[in-house]
């Protein structure tokens, strides 16, 4: 079975969702580096559960994992022999766009930036971004009046 054409784009809000949720066949989220991995990865796991032990499938993860081509977001409480969690999925803003193949009891998804560091400092909990400071491109005279406010120019 061709697994490139199961693959949707989504957020990850959706995702997490699945995750998170106790009635959902969605057990752990496998993160992979290059999009392009992810119907292989499809097809690998469809060959390791039909060993029907896991234990190749737990190896091809940590193999995985060690190589620094994959990530996982594990529901609460579970473990795979052999493989830690590598990632929170609430460390993966809900709005970050991400293509996915939804396997139960997985879901496979490629996130742009997230193994690039790119989320590592994003609030998830719709907290206030701060303003911009000297080093982000604004002047001091510009950090002043945009603290202050619109003012009218003089003489009109």
């Amino acid at each position: 079975m061709s697994h490139e054409s199961r693959i949707d784009g989504t957020d990850f809000g959706t995702v997490r969702g699945y995750l998170s949720n106790p009635h959902s066949p969605i057990q752990a989220v496998l993160h992979v580096k290059d999009r392009a991995t992810l119907a292989d990865l499809a097809n690998r796991i469809d060959t390791a559960l039909a060993d029907r032990t896991g234990s190749k499938l737990s190896e091809m993860l940590a193999r995985m994992v060690q190589e620094g081509t994959l990530k996982l977001s594990l529901r609460d409480g579970l473990k795979i022999r052999g493989v830690e969690a590598t990632i929170a999925a609430a460390k993966v803003p809900r709005c970050a766009f991400c293509e996915v193949i939804y396997q139960p009891p997985f879901y496979l998804a490629h996130t742009p930036g997230l193994f690039e560091g790119k989320f590592d400092r994003v609030l998830d909990k719709g907290a206030a971004r701060s303003e911009p400071t000297r080093s982000q491109g604004q002047d001091s005279s510009q950090q002043d009046r945009s603290r202050r406010g619109p003012t009218r120019e003089r003489g009109r």
